[in-house]
């Protein structure tokens, strides 16, 4: 569920490889007219991921590990979960460690196509979570923790050129994130309000159901690392054009 990892992490990686000239970010240059640009882009992705962690000042890019995401709210009423989850103040942590595996940059279409892994990305946050699992009623406060291991995530990107009276820019769509496969889910709450079996009752029944709570989840957990990341990186997007982002020539 909440492998929300750093997912769209990577938009930035992959925007970030191909710009030059730009203070104290010391990445590969990448031309849009080099027939190996999805290796290139790769290669400087790769290097780029260490630098993100503390965030990019110039660059208007936050602080990447761990990320501060906000509040978000999340409901599934289906079969036998029917759980309202509310996380607030939710941390990221681990999204930088990703190993970006394979990468396919079309330059006509400016569409990214990336794969990614990491060995574990813990998500922690105040939570608020009500309703039935397995017809067991469940009504708890306070705070959480999700790691995921061995988490393997694909995501589909467009980067669109917009152009106004003032200034020219990169538009960043996010056509899907998905993630593939993971060995590990594990979930641990702590309700302050009551006694130590009840946490570890609640956490025993999470977690002997954790398969069924990440495949459950699993759709809206993508369409949130899909507007964390987003939100993210938009401010370094819009101080770009196209012809920064990608040159024709070096």
């Amino acid at each position: 569920m909440m492998e929300k990892t750093e997912g769209t992490i990577f938009m930035l990686i992959l925007v970030a490889s191909a710009i030059t000239g730009k203070p104290k970010w010391p990445l590969q240059k990448c031309s849009r007219n080099d027939p190996q640009i999805s290796e290139c882009i790769l290669r400087a992705a790769r290097h780029a991921m260490p630098l993100l962690k503390n965030g990019i000042k110039e660059l208007k890019v936050p602080r990447m590990d761990p990320l501060d995401a906000g509040n978000y709210s999340m409901s599934v009423h289906r079969g036998p979960v029917s759980l309202d989850l509310l996380l607030e103040k939710l941390r990221i942590h681990g999204a930088c460690t990703m190993n970006l595996t394979a990468l396919n940059f079309n330059k006509d279409k400016l569409r990214a196509l990336l794969d990614g892994e990491t060995n574990k990305v813990v998500i922690d946050a105040n939570y608020i979570l009500s309703g039935k699992l397995f017809r067991v009623p469940i009504n708890s406060r306070g705070l959480i923790t999700f790691t995921v291991g061995d988490l393997h995530i694909f995501h589909d990107i467009t980067f669109i050129p917009r152009t106004t009276k003032k200034k020219s820019f990169i538009e960043m769509n996010i056509n899907k994130i998905k993630f593939k496969t993971y060995e590990k889910f594990h979930m641990n709450t702590y309700n302050p309000s009551i006694a130590h079996w009840a946490n570890d009752a609640l956490n025993k029944l999470l977690n002997d159901n954790s398969r069924l709570l990440f495949n459950s989840f699993s759709q809206i957990a993508e369409k949130m690392v899909q507007d964390v990341f987003a939100e993210a990186l938009k401010p370094m997007l819009l101080n770009y054009s196209y012809d920064e982002l990608l040159p024709e020539t070096l």
